[in-house]
């Protein structure tokens, strides 16, 4: 087993070099980042720039959401990596809301590896006691996101809103097909196989279960709230549609900056709002913007505040 957690823990840090330092690895995620780009702008100017800018929300309350929403992770894991390592962690927050930058502006799952050696450098975990909490850790996450999403699938059809797939772009449809594929092969599987790959007692994992369902129900409510502050007409089977094509697109693994994708998912569902195209699209436009800007602030200040442990081995420091 020990031999296992080596050779994992090896193989997670050459991803974290490749993902660090591989040219290849750079210009695809520019490149990528750049064909999203160009899409929102055409997008967007289809609508008219101008009047997109004077659609943006002004109430407050749909920017205080939008930060209560965006801690949900990072501080509901602080309190379940507490639970499992039995040590105080909230003065290394910063690390934990730096870890969701990894994984919302990079490749999905790219924090997880950085996370593997910054615990052991940090806070003096060995490879396997790392592995195993991050492990465990995904895969109640991953189950308690899988719940909702079938719940938002089932609750999308019973509301007759799968017309909306023969409307939208292409593009629509076959982003929505790979999260019910994924979500549907990742819930029969980790049922399947929970006794072994689950290494949590059964209480113990029922606990942190329940935290990740609180905190992805929480936000479905949170996220249709703010959007119903912009648009309070739109009925709730509307923003049932959107939550469900925002969960199918995090279900996809891998997706680099699931947040674009989500805002170019959202412009092309815009003609489903009862409400002008620009208000639409100014409210996603905020909510991308926002979250682009806090992952470019919290990478900056985390970066400076985060230090590396005076007794670390070379190689081994992530912070």
């Amino acid at each position: 087993m020990k031999q296992k957690a080596r050779s994992a823990g090896k193989w997670l840090h050459a991803v974290y070099q490749r993902l660090s330092i591989s040219p290849l690895v750079l210009w695809l995620r520019l490149g990528f980042l750049l064909a999203v780009g160009i899409y929102l702008y055409l997008e967007i100017a289809k609508i008219g720039w101008a009047e997109v800018m004077k659609a943006l929300p002004e109430n407050p309350l749909f920017y205080l959401i939008f930060v209560i929403i965006y801690l949900a992770l990072p501080f509901s894991e602080l309190v379940i990596y507490q639970r499992f390592w039995q040590r105080p962690l909230w003065r290394k927050a910063p690390f934990f809301l730096r870890k969701q930058v990894y994984n919302s502006a990079l490749i999905g799952y790219s924090g997880e590896a950085v996370f593997c050696f910054w615990a052991q450098s940090k806070l003096g975990l060995t490879t396997r006691s790392a592995l195993s909490a991050i492990k465990d850790n995904n895969i109640l996450s991953a189950m308690a996101s899988n719940s909702a999403t079938i719940l938002l699938v089932l609750a999308f059809i019973a509301t007759g809103q799968l017309k909306w797939l023969n409307s939208a772009e292409n593009v629509t449809g076959l982003y929505v097909s790979f999260g019910i594929a994924f979500t549907i092969m990742s819930s029969v599987a980790v049922y399947y196989f929970r006794k072994k790959l689950i290494a949590l007692p059964g209480f113990d994992a029922a606990i942190i279960l329940a935290i990740h369902i609180s905190r992805v129900f929480a936000v479905m409510l949170l996220q249709a709230l703010q959007w119903s502050i912009v648009i309070p007409q739109a009925p709730f089977s509307v923003w049932i549609a959107f939550l469900t094509a925002q969960f199918l697109l995090t279900r996809i693994p891998f997706l680099p900056n699931k947040d674009l994708l989500f805002l170019g998912l959202s412009l092309s569902l815009a003609g489903m709002v009862d409400a002008p195209s620009a208000v639409v699209a100014g409210m996603f436009l905020a909510s991308g913007a926002l979250t682009q800007a806090s992952n470019l602030v919290v990478f900056l200040v985390t970066s400076m505040t985060e230090t590396v442990s005076p007794g670390t081995r070379s190689g081994e420091s992530i912070a």
